[in-house]
């Protein structure tokens, strides 16, 4: 009667309701993979909306930034295999480039060498802590290539080692590195 509309109102939408229920689980899930998956990296694969919504509360923070959106039910196992190697090389290839990047940004160059024989010494000391070699390429030198002893050094001492595309380092540049101390 009276020709007037009805008017709602609540706390929330049920639209809202769900987004926070689901958000909530995401949270939870979050959670668990601290304890379950010890900062190992994660490649997210799902409804492009559920991994956004995933993201937006996610205190994880090894998620790959690659993702793969739709439903996986109709890939095979080798399919997500090669999706998710294909995901973790391009984290790498994007982690060795951030490096290569704050490697050539350092005001500090006495933390920062390209050197190849400063860079084999700091290794065996622990000192690199960052350090990118140029794919396909070999530094002999005695009968050891020194890119290799480098590498094995800078992992052996807790140092990561990004293994850069020979198009994303100069031909003169064969290793960088950024030092601990």
């Amino acid at each position: 009667a009276g020709g007037k509309g009805g008017v709602r109102f609540g706390t929330s939408g049920e639209r809202e309701s769900a987004r926070d229920s689901a958000e909530h689980y995401y949270a939870l899930i979050s959670d668990g993979l601290h304890t379950y998956l010890s900062h190992r990296p994660l490649l997210l694969m799902g409804v492009k909306e559920e991994i956004a919504g995933f993201r937006r509360v996610s205190h994880y923070n090894a998620l790959l930034h690659t993702e793969v959106d739709g439903n996986i039910e109709h890939l095979t196992a080798a399919e997500i295999a090669e999706t998710t190697h294909s995901a973790a090389r391009a984290e790498f290839q994007r982690l060795g480039a951030e490096v290569l990047a704050e490697f050539s940004e350092m005001r500090d160059r006495q933390r920062a060498s390209s050197d190849s024989h400063q860079i084999l010494e700091a290794a065996r000391h622990g000192r690199v802590h960052k350090l990118c070699v140029r794919a396909g390429t070999e530094l002999p030198d005695q009968g050891e290539d020194l890119l290799n002893a480098a590498a094995v050094h800078t992992l052996r001492k807790g140092g990561e080692v990004y293994i850069l595309p020979q198009d994303q380092m100069a031909v003169t540049q064969s290793l960088c590195a950024i030092l601990r101390f």
